[in-house]
């Protein structure tokens, strides 16, 4: 009931405050001297959509064919197979000086060749808007569904499963923001409640991931002061509470306090970082709490106005109520560099290495694993792009109670369609 109650007021409040499409102000917190080659615009290769009043109209179907060499990431039943990918989706946002409202929905199904126990069906669909206060504040806000399944690489995903688990989570979310000439203010409130379904098990039985529903509320605000036009300075808090509808061993109350810098360098550079102290309180007394450094960040330099190189930095705690043994969570780190290169106007070439790794907690266990992924982007008009893709992905798992080790292969070949 508290769940639902929690979602339900925010959900109210973003319908009365329509919300969230980002607004342009021209301040000491722009971070856009430089563009990289993802940001670019490609006006001749923009689809220009459908003009339907004040709003405009945009669609896309994206297609493909791949073929994976590890189905179930696991390699004592290693198995691959081909399988055909398709999301249609549909896009209407207003084209208003002033506020702003937007709604969209897609749909995502994989069917496989020989695996069909493996094929997926999944949706989302969203709401956004931004109510323009004055020229200074703005409130947004935005509510989404969205209805995916669990990937079989997931550290938490049951081996048992004769399919994978769908997962329902709803979201909503309500922030105000204000700018002045050195400050910037941001509060943010926001629910999400995650759903995980039963499936059959190759035992016979059902596989019943029920008692990892969530819900987590959060509430965060930052405080932000511009040392320079290309500097600024800022504190961020959060508080979040994660209550489970079953297992309330599992409900735990965290916070994050840290400090942070973003700054940019003429247009070759720009970046963000936050350090600070992490903590998540449960209520499981055998399991105690977690407490580790905050680290956030994103650096991005353009060596070249046709390459973009980007590096990234992570850590949070994951719960991890689907693991036996007492654990409860895990401190995860994460770590990514990429490049992404315009050979031609209309030809982009990316790649892209992931370091991941989850140390848990009462239990003896360390998980950690790699993602190497390649791919291409051709567009040939407004309308069709062509786009491949391959990736490896090396997962190692140690301990006394060591999930499984897996290597995976993953190629895709796709065309796609945008008006």
């Amino acid at each position: 009931m508290k769940k639902v109650k929690y979602f339900a007021a925010v959900s109210a409040m973003v319908l009365v405050a329509p919300a969230a499409m980002a607004q342009t102000i021209d301040n000491n917190f722009s971070r856009d001297r430089g563009k990289s080659v993802l940001e670019r615009s490609r006006a001749e290769y923009a689809p220009l959509g459908l003009r339907l009043g004040a709003f405009n109209a945009n669609a896309s179907v994206d297609s493909s064919l791949g073929y994976t060499d590890n189905l179930f990431y696991d390699d004592t039943r290693k198995d691959g197979d081909a399988n055909l990918y398709l999301k249609p989706s549909v896009d209407l946002s207003s084209t208003w000086s002033r506020h702003g409202l937007a709604f969209g929905a897609a749909s995502e199904v994989i069917r496989y060749s020989s695996r069909d126990t493996e094929n997926t069906s999944g949706w989302n669909a969203y709401a956004r808007g931004r109510l323009d206060v004055s020229s200074a504040a703005s409130l947004s806000a935005d509510i989404s569904h969205d209805r995916s399944y669990e990937s079989r690489s997931s550290f938490q995903a049951s081996q048992n499963a004769l399919k994978p688990v769908p997962v329902d989570v709803d979201r909503a979310a309500l922030s105000g923001t204000f700018v002045g000439n050195r400050m910037r203010l941001i509060g943010t409130l926001s629910t999400s409640s995650e759903s995980y379904g039963r499936v059959s098990a190759d035992n016979g039985g059902f596989v019943d991931s029920s008692g990892r529903d969530v819900t987590t509320n959060v509430a965060s605000a930052r405080v932000d002061y511009a040392v320079s036009p290309s500097v600024a300075v800022f504190v961020y808090a959060e508080s979040n509470d994660r209550a489970y509808d079953t297992n309330r061993n599992f409900d735990s109350k965290g916070s994050i306090i840290s400090v942070g810098a973003s700054f940019e360098v003429t247009g070759l550079s720009r970046g963000e970082l936050q350090v600070g102290s992490l903590k998540q309180d449960y209520k499981s007394l055998s399991s105690g709490n977690q407490s580790t450094t905050y680290v956030n960040g994103k650096l991005e330099w353009f060596p070249t106005p046709l390459t973009s190189v980007t590096g990234k930095l992570s850590r949070n705690v994951n719960d991890t109520p689907n693991i036996s043994g007492g654990s409860v969570s895990a401190i995860a780190t994460s770590t990514s560099l990429g490049v992404d290169h315009e050979l031609l106007r209309n030809l982009i070439l990316s790649a892209e290495y992931k370091h991941f790794s989850y140390d848990f907690s009462g239990i003896d266990r360390s998980d950690a694993g790699d993602t190497l992924t390649l791919s291409g982007r051709y567009y040939m008009n407004r309308r069709v792009s062509l786009d491949a893709a391959i990736r490896h992905e090396k997962y190692n798992s140690s301990g006394s109670q060591s999930f499984r080790d897996y290597t995976s292969n993953w190629l895709r070949l796709g065309l796609t369609w945008r008006y």
